[in-house]
């Protein structure tokens, strides 16, 4: 009798186990991110697929491997369709206006160019207008650039968890409305495009 037999059974065991917890927890966690995404229909039913196939032979190493692909397979088409899912552990919260004693606060100044397909932004410690018109200059300088559809002077504050965006005294209302529809319509692409903004 081989006496190594128990315990490369138990080892086996235990990375099976592992294994298994490891797809339940992506799973899920890839199902909380289409639900922040305006696409996340087109996955749902493969979604619901995988997880039943799963709850069915939840030992099955063949039905772990498959599992695991079509998980990774959905997660490289939403990379593909722009979305960043390092940023899926932030919440995206909007916040009304606020006004320069949020310095005091950890918020920080930004103007935001949205364009067709990528945001553009910058930062910095001079007002709202003197932002805007530096970021214009160097856009003006990119012959590719893409049309420009809204322009937003906000303040930001970026934790651990929690990406929030409130208007400036520059900010009108409206845009501001505006932009929060954008944001709340598919956060997680919103958040994507935003993902160098520190």
């Amino acid at each position: 009798m081989n006496p190594f037999h128990g315990l490369r059974q138990n080892l086996s065991n235990a990375s099976l186990s592992k294994k298994i917890t490891e797809v339940w927890n992506l799973l899920n966690e890839t199902a909380l991110l289409i639900n922040r995404t305006a696409v996340g229909g087109r996955y749902q039913s493969r979604l619901g697929v995988l997880r039943a196939q799963l709850q069915k032979a939840p030992a099955n190493p063949n039905v772990i491997k498959e599992v695991y692909a079509g998980i990774t397979g959905i997660r490289q088409q939403l990379r593909l369709s722009g979305y960043d899912l390092s940023m899926g552990k932030y919440t995206l919260v909007f916040d009304g206006f606020r006004n320069d004693d949020s310095l005091g606060s950890g918020f920080r100044r930004v103007v935001i160019f949205i364009g067709t397909e990528h945001f553009y932004f910058r930062t910095g410690d001079d007002n709202h207008l003197t932002i805007a018109a530096a970021l214009e200059n160097t856009l003006a300088k990119n012959p590719r650039l893409e049309s420009i559809l809204e322009i937003h002077s906000l303040w930001f504050q970026r934790t651990k968890t929690i990406f929030t965006l409130s208007g400036s005294a520059t900010e009108t209302a409206g845009d501001y409305q505006k932009l929060k529809e954008r944001g709340t319509a598919d956060s997680l692409l919103f958040l994507s495009k935003l993902k160098g903004l520190y």
